[in-house]
């Protein structure tokens, strides 16, 4: 159990170190799902097109990005296309 921990331990640290560094970028940071709805926006984001944080995530990342979805639509359709190797 011990090990457990420090390895849960280990992996909370990270993890905030990584929102650390996302949080203080300068760039723009966002990212999103499958079907293009924001997960994650950052602090520059939010500056760069003028939304809180708060409000931008769930939303369609066609509200800052309208070529997104087709770029994210176009990627998912060549991944099902490709041959597993």
């Amino acid at each position: 159990v011990t090990s457990h921990k420090e390895a849960e331990q280990a992996l909370n640290a990270t993890e905030s170190q990584l929102a650390a560094v996302i949080d203080s970028s300068v760039d723009a940071i966002l990212t999103c799902d499958a079907a293009g709805r924001v997960l994650l926006f950052n602090q520059a984001a939010a500056a760069m097109f003028g939304c809180g944080r708060m409000q931008a995530l769930g939303q369609s990342l066609s509200r800052w990005l309208p070529q997104a979805l087709d770029f994210i639509a176009s990627t998912q359709d060549g991944a099902r296309q490709r041959p597993a190797e």
